[in-house]
């Protein structure tokens, strides 16, 4: 058998994809599986390429947006791929870890940090990109307010981030940082 997956829209990251077959007489089954990631799809370099620049943005630099957003529509791919291969730390390897991990991280942001607006631009999701998951975190209540203060702190790059939250309902502003 063969299946075509068109995979134009979906968002890049880590996918499984699941076969059973199922045989009616004799009464048996078989499941099979495996694991894949997308890197991009064709929608994110196409119509989508501002958004994709923009959250890029919080982990490229001004050069690498450029040389991306000049690329023509045959080069994009050509261009994401070698700006991903430069950030490669064991090129030896089949996976690109960097690429895995800001996949991911997208990936959390989208489901833990959207309210009225998507997860990457909430300032807790755009630290969550260009940082990952701090090493240690504080809820502190103001008493005055009853608003609550979320402290994350990351000990390796001496950085700490204060977002507010004035009214408790998880929409937590930048109010703090050292990162920025």
């Amino acid at each position: 058998f063969v299946v075509y997956l068109n995979t134009d829209e979906w968002d890049p990251g880590a996918y499984r994809f699941v076969v059973k077959a199922v045989q009616k007489k004799p009464e048996r089954e078989t499941t099979s599986m495996f694991d894949f990631t997308l890197g991009y799809s064709r929608s994110m370099l196409t119509r989508h390429l501002d958004e994709t620049l923009s959250i890029l943005s919080l982990i490229a630099t001004n050069d690498e947006l450029k040389e991306l957003r000049e690329a023509s529509m045959d080069e994009r791919p050509l261009a994401w791929t070698k700006f991903w291969i430069r950030r490669d730390p064991s090129p030896g390897t089949d996976e690109n870890e960097a690429l895995t991990e800001y996949l991911q991280r997208l990936r959390y942001v989208t489901e833990n940090f959207s309210e009225a607006q998507a997860g990457w631009r909430t300032d807790r999701g755009k630290t969550y990109i260009k940082f990952g998951e701090p090493d240690h975190t504080e809820i502190k209540i103001d008493t005055q307010s009853q608003g609550e203060y979320l402290v994350w702190y990351y000990y390796k790059e001496n950085l700490t981030f204060v977002f507010y939250d004035r009214f408790g309902l998880g929409e937590y502003q930048l109010r703090d940082s050292s990162g920025f």
